[in-house]
């Protein structure tokens, strides 16, 4: 059986909520589109036992009527029956402070929406490898625009899978670095040190789910998460990687605030690929406050 992945889409402006449908449907198979032109509509449709069965995905306009878009977010967050429903911002507003508190809120990427159709498009695409671990991607390599250093940061204990995720990560750009650590003491050690030097900090974390337990892994990912908020770097997005498709592994996880969960494609050919779009939508398409 077939999973159907439920979208929320709440804004409201009608054309906008029409341009993401249509990308979103042009894009993606297996998923039912929900219309919400405010959060009160939206939270009663989430709640709605009619889409209580499959993994779901909101995209959430940040000005709206009756509730704004960022107490949308608080009241997600708050509630244990949908607080691990990943909430994808889509918003005019590229104020950095507003942007910020997004992150701060529980989102788990805030995107500026675009002004042309082929800009829908490319989000669409972003969500379904991201979200959705529909790899539909073309051959080709993501082209990556940022010109500027990015520091990623792999935490794997499979060293095979590091040196071929390494690998794909540095094929896709000259300007991607990688570090790869196995385990929580040197990972927790080497942010401290890092984020002490923002030029050298990472500015994207994967994060192996079993390392080598789930425990593990999520414990990481907690104090992590905690980490960033202590520094006020609430936008560094950490991505979950693992061979598991499990819901319950993909829900825990995003209940602990992942900003995404991807599982390994099985065949690792396309890995450049993958993380290559990967890549692209978190660093050129995701949206993140400016760092004092």
């Amino acid at each position: 059986m077939i999973d159907i992945t439920t979208i929320f889409i709440a804004d409201d402006d009608e054309d906008d909520r029409m341009f993401i449908r249509e990308a979103l449907q042009a894009v993606m198979v297996n998923v039912r589109i929900v219309e919400c032109a405010d959060a009160v509509e939206l939270l009663d449709n989430v709640t709605d036992p009619e889409y209580a069965d499959g993994p779901k995905l909101i995209l959430l306009d940040m000005n709206m009527p009756k509730i704004h878009g960022l107490e949308t977010v608080s009241m997600i967050r708050a509630d244990k029956e949908i607080s691990h429903i990943p909430v994808v911002m889509l918003s005019t507003g590229s104020h950095s402070e507003q942007i910020k508190t997004a992150y701060i809120r529980g989102i788990n990427a805030y995107i500026t929406k675009p002004v042309y159709t082929q800009g829908y498009i490319q989000i669409a695409e972003a969500l379904n490898t991201c979200f959705l671990n529909n790899y539909t991607f073309p051959k080709e390599l993501a082209e990556i625009k940022r010109k500027r250093k990015t520091n990623v940061l792999l935490i794997e204990d499979n060293e095979d899978e590091k040196w071929l995720m390494s690998m794909a990560l540095t094929a896709t750009s000259p300007n991607i670095h990688v570090t790869g650590i196995h385990d929580e003491e040197n990972t927790l050690q080497y942010l401290s040190e890092k984020f002490m030097q923002p030029e050298s900090a990472p500015q994207l974390i994967l994060l192996d789910l079993y390392l080598p337990a789930r425990e593990n892994g999520l414990n990481l990912l907690d104090a992590i998460k905690t980490l960033l908020l202590n520094i006020k770097r609430p936008a560094v997005p950490i991505i979950i990687i693992s061979h598991s498709n499990a819901a319950d592994d993909i829900s825990e996880c995003y209940r602990q605030r992942a900003n995404a969960y991807v599982v390994k494609s099985t065949d690792m050919n396309s890995w450049a690929q993958h993380f290559s779009h990967l890549c692209y939508f978190w660093m050129d398409t995701v949206a993140v406050p400016n760092v004092a």
